[in-house]
Formats: structure tokens, sequence, C-alpha cells
């Protein structure tokens, strides 16, 4: 399943990487970012980010507005 894929890439990615973590007091946000990166990465190389990210837009339309290359809050 995905998300479990997801978690195992975001954890062995963060495994690997743990050199490069410059502060010890910062490990959440460093693997929140790592999580935010391999979603996103995920999304693109399935060819779902679009579609996924506009379907959630649509969804909310009475919240934020769409233009060419921005999304605002209303």
């Amino acid at each position: 399943n995905e998300a479990e894929d997801a978690t195992q890439e975001c954890f062995t990615k963060a495994y690997k990487n743990f050199s490069s973590l410059k502060d010890q007091n910062l490990v959440k946000q460093w693997l929140y970012q790592i999580a935010s990166n391999v979603c996103n990465d995920r999304f693109r190389s399935l060819g779902r980010y679009k579609k996924i990210i506009k379907n959630f837009f649509t969804q909310y339309n009475d919240i934020f507005i769409v233009t060419e290359g921005a999304l605002k809050l209303k």
C-alpha cells in the first residue's frame, strides 16, 4: 500500500542521512521535511499530483482562490 511504502522510504532516507542532521533538537522538523519530500515525489511520479490538488481545491473552492500559478485564501 502507498502509505506503508512512503513510510518505509521516509525512515530509510532518514536512517541513511542521519549524519546530515546538524541539530539533534530539530529531529521532528527534519523528519517532517523528509516525509513531505517523499510524499511530493511519490505524487509526482505517480502522475496523480495535479489531479489530487485540483480535486482538493475544487472541493474547497469556498476557501481558496486558484489563479495562474498562485493560490490564495479568500
